[in-house]
C-alpha cells in the first residue's frame, strides 16, 4: 500500500508538472485502494501540494491497512472531510470543483458493478467536477475482467495501474474511461510473472522491439519478400492497389497483385511499384475458371499469399479461395471476400496448415465464421476471436476498437493503437498488406499479425495527430506505415521514471 501511494503521488507530480502549492482532492473509499489514496494524500503534503482527503463512509468502516494509512495522513497534518451521508457528500462537491486534480481512489478491483449509493453519488460528483482525474488502479464503476460498464463510472484523464494491466482497462469501452495507462512497480516479486503470463496481453513497443532492426547495408529487395495478392474485381479495384499500397509502405521488397484481366490496365493506376499477374476472369470482372493455375504456376516465386481485398463474392472467387487454400503451405492472409468463402467452406479449409494461416474479420465476418450474431461477438471479443482462431486454427485478428490477435493455443493479445478516424473505407485492405509484408520477411503469422496491427493502428494515429480524425483516407494511413516504424525504434521503453512505464498514451 505504501508503494502505491507513492507511485499514486508521482503520476499526480507528471499530471501536474509540478506538486507545491498545487491542490488535488483524493476521494476514497473503505478498501484499499482508499488506502491508497491516504498513503498519495500524505506522500503529496510532504512534497509541497495541499491535498484534502474526502472519506466516502465512516472511518470505522476502513479495512485495517486502509485506517492505519487513514490515520497516518491525518497525523501528518492531511486536511479531510468525512462524507457519511449524501448531504455531505454533495456538500464536497466544492472541493472537487476547486481542485488542481482529482484522485479517485474510491473503487478497486475487486468490485463488481454498478455502483451504488453514496459509491454512485460520488462517482457523478467527480464526472460532473470538469476537473482532470487521476484514477487509482481502476477507474471507480468499471469492471476490471472485462472492461464493461453498468452504471455510474469514473471517466479518468489517466490511470496508474499496479503490478500488471487489468483487462478492462485496455478493453472497449473501458478503454475510454482509462484515459493515459500507466502501470507501476510496486515491488511484486519477479516470480509472480509465470502466474499472470500468457492469456491475455496487452501489446506494447517494448514488446515489438525485437522485430524492427535495422536493415542490412548489404539487404536487397530480396531479402524482404515477395507478396503475392489476389484481389479486386468490377468496383472494388482499389481494394487491390490499397492492399498493395500498404505492403510496400510496410517493407515488403516485391509486390504483384494478381486481379482479374480486364481490370489490369486500370487496377493499380499510381503504383508503379507493384507488379500484375492478370487472371482470367468471368462476369462481372471475377477470377475465372482457370484463375487458380495461373496463381498456382507464381507461387514459386512469391513468400507470402494475401487474399480477399475486393475479391468479390462470385463462385469463381470462392472457387478459387477454397483451391488456394488447399494447394500451398506458404504464409497466408485471408480477408474481406476471402472469409465469406472460408465461412462456407468450413475450418476444414485451414486446420491442416503447417503454418496458421492470418485471418483479419471485422465483428460481422467473424459472427459468419462462427455462425453467430455480430451483437454476440461484441458483447465478448476476447472471446469471440479465440473461439474462431482455434476452430480454423489460425491467427485471428478481430478489427475494431481496441483490435485483438487470438493464437490458435489461447493467449490473446490486445492492441492498443488506432482511432476512430479509422472508421473508412479501406482500412482493412491497408492492414491486409501491412501483415502480409511482415510475413514476406519471415515473421511467425502471430508476430506478423501483432506487428501489423500495431503499425497500422500508430500510422492512423500519426495521421489524425496531423490532420485531425475526419477524411482520413485509407491511403494516407498506408503513407504514414514508415513513419510508424521509425517511431516505434526510436520509443522503444516510454518511462517517465523508474517506477512508472507508460503504457497507452
Amino acid at each position: 500500500m505504501e508503494n502505491a501511494g507513492r507511485r499514486t503521488a508521482e503520476a499526480a507530480e507528471l499530471l501536474l508538472g509540478s506538486l507545491p502549492g498545487r491542490r488535488v482532492a483524493l476521494v476514497c473509499g473503505r478498501g484499499n485502494n482508499g488506502g491508497d489514496g491516504c498513503v498519495a494524500a500524505r506522500l503529496l503534503l510532504s512534497c509541497g501540494a495541499v491535498p484534502r482527503l474526502i472519506l466516502v463512509g465512516s472511518p470505522e468502516d476502513l479495512s485495517l491497512d486502509a485506517r492505519q494509512a487513514w490515520d497516518a495522513a491525518l497525523a501528518a497534518g492531511v486536511e479531510f472531510t468525512i462524507c457519511a451521508a449524501a448531504p455531505t457528500l454533495a456538500a464536497a462537491g466544492a472541493s472537487l470543483s476547486g481542485a488542481e486534480l482529482i484522485v479517485d481512489a474510491l473503487l478497486g478491483t475487486g468490485f463488481t458493478p454498478p455502483a451504488r449509493a453514496l459509491a454512485a453519488v460520488a462517482i457523478n460528483l467527480i464526472n460532473a467536477s470538469g476537473r482532470p482525474v487521476l484514477a487509482v488502479d481502476i477507474p471507480s464503476g468499471l469492471c476490471a475482467d472485462h472492461g464493461r460498464i453498468s452504471g455510474a463510472a469514473v471517466r479518468a484523464t489517466a490511470t496508474v495501474t499496479f503490478g500488471y494491466p487489468k483487462p478492462g482497462l485496455v478493453l472497449h469501452p473501458g478503454t475510454q474511461h482509462s484515459g493515459r495507462l500507466w502501470l507501476a512497480n510496486i515491488g511484486f516479486p519477479p516470480d509472480t510473472d509465470s502466474l499472470v503470463a500468457g492469456e491475455l496481453n496487452l501489446t506494447t513497443a517494448r514488446d515489438l522491439a525485437p522485430y524492427l532492426l535495422p536493415r542490412a547495408p548489404e539487404s536487397h529487395k530480396g531479402t524482404y519478400g515477395h507478396v503475392l495478392l489476389v484481389a479486386g474485381s468490377r468496383g472494388l479495384a482499389g481494394a487491390a492497389t490499397l492492399a498493395a499500397r500498404g505492403a510496400l509502405r510496410a517493407g515488403a521488397g516485391l509486390v504483384t497483385a494478381a486481379v482479374p484481366a480486364s481490370l489490369a490496365a486500370v487496377c493499380l493506376p499510381g503504383l508503379p511499384e507493384a507488379m500484375l499477374l492478370a487472371l482470367p476472369d468471368e462476369a462481372p470482372a471475377a477470377p475465372g475458371t482457370d484463375a487458380a493455375a495461373v496463381v498456382l504456376g507464381h507461387l514459386s516465386r512469391v513468400s507470402v499469399l494475401a487474399i480477399g481485398p475486393g475479391l468479390s463474392r462470385s463462385a469463381g472467387s470462392a472457387r478459387l479461395v477454397r483451391e488456394l487454400c488447399a494447394a500451398t503451405d506458404l504464409p497466408l492472409v485471408l480477408d474481406a471476400d476471402a472469409l465469406h468463402a472460408l465461412a462456407a467452406a468450413g475450418p476444414q479449409a485451414t486446420n491442416k496448415r503447417r503454418l496458421p494461416a492470418v485471418l483479419t474479420p471485422h465483428p460481422g465476418e467473424l459472427a459468419r465464421l462462427l455462425a453467430m450474431s455480430t451483437a454476440g461477438v461484441q458483447a465478448d471479443r476476447v472471446e469471440a476471436a479465440r473461439a474462431c482462431a482455434g476452430r480454423f486454427r489460425s491467427v485471428v485478428v478481430l478489427k475494431g476498437a481496441r483490435t485483438v490477435i487470438a493464437l490458435p493455443g489461447g493467449t490473446v493479445w490486445v492492441n492498443p493503437t488506432g482511432n476512430p478516424g479509422m472508421a473508412a473505407a479501406g482500412m482493412g485492405d491497408v492492414l491486409t498488406g501491412v501483415i502480409a509484408a511482415q510475413l514476406a520477411r519471415g515473421m511467425e503469422p502471430h508476430e506478423a499479425a501483432v506487428l501489423g496491427v500495431y503499425l497500422h493502428g500508430l500510422a492512423g494515429d500519426l495521421a489524425v495527430a496531423a490532420t485531425g480524425p475526419w477524411g482520413i483516407l485509407a491511403s494516407e494511413v498506408a503513407d504514414r506505415v514508415p513513419a510508424a516504424a521509425r517511431y516505434l525504434m526510436s520509443n522503444r521503453d516510454v518511462s517517465p521514471n523508474a517506477h512508472l512505464t507508460l503504457l497507452v498514451a
